[in-house]
């Protein structure tokens, strides 16, 4: 796989190597995917904490049901 990068990006390879920081270019590229990764799924396992606390809420009867999207509107403006 080739893959062109941005001199801007080069640069800032480049310089984070210089400093010792990584071993050289395929180690920082490696791990900035790496990050990335791990930060994907720490937002999807939010997303589904979050939607389990809104079935909980629902399966508990705590909702507000809304006539119209005025209302909908109005209750959101109070927050």
């Amino acid at each position: 796989m080739n893959v062109r990068l941005k001199p801007e990006d080069m640069e800032l390879i480049r310089r984070r190597v210089e400093a010792g920081e990584y071993s050289d270019e395929t180690e920082m590229v490696s791990r900035a995917l790496a990050t990335q990764e791990r930060i994907r799924l720490e937002k999807v396992e939010a997303l589904k904490a979050a939607i389990e606390v809104g079935r909980k809420d629902i399966a508990e009867g705590r909702f507000t049901d809304f006539e119209s999207k005025e209302e909908f509107d109005a209750f959101f403006a109070t927050l």
